[in-house]
């Protein structure tokens, strides 16, 4: 059950869902609910039927917070809103390929979840790189308040 469900809804895996920009991730989601809901009982035969209701019940949220005027987005709110629908796909996902039984289970979860993981890796490399680095004394290794260059070199 878990194979037919994973061919129905990710028939091109999963980053082609999580590699999307939010507004074409969301349809992309969208439409996958709509292809779990069209096949029927096959969810619940794969074991992930609480998954998918617990998906559904983040995009209208995730969907309020992208589609807000402008002047009034807070764009922390929407990567909030986004990563908890992307843990619910990833989730889903994972729990689809632990149902299914075959030699190749690691193999093919390593797969499905790659582009997952790998943008979970891009986002934290960024934030990492917003952050401002201090120096450290080699000596005592404390870290050495910030000079401020005055140019007069």
């Amino acid at each position: 059950a878990s194979a037919q469900l994973m061919a129905k809804v990710l028939p091109l895996g999963a980053k082609a869902v999580t590699a999307l920009p939010f507004e074409d991730e969301l349809s992309a989601v969208k439409e996958m609910l709509a292809d779990l809901d069209a096949a029927g009982d096959l969810a619940a035969q794969a074991g992930v039927a609480h998954l998918v209701t617990a998906l559904a019940a983040l995009v209208p949220p995730f969907e309020a917070e992208l589609t807000k005027q402008a002047a009034v987005v807070d764009y922390k709110q929407v990567e909030a809103q986004h990563a908890a629908m992307q843990r619910a796909v990833a989730v889903l996902i994972a729990q689809m390929v632990a149902n299914h039984p075959s030699a190749d289970q690691a193999a093919a979860l390593g797969m499905l979840l790659a582009p997952l993981t790998d943008q979970f890796e891009r986002v934290r490399e960024l934030r990492r790189r917003r952050r401002a680095v201090t120096d450290v004394d080699p000596e005592s290794g404390e870290e050495l308040e910030p000079t401020v260059d005055s140019g007069d070199a």
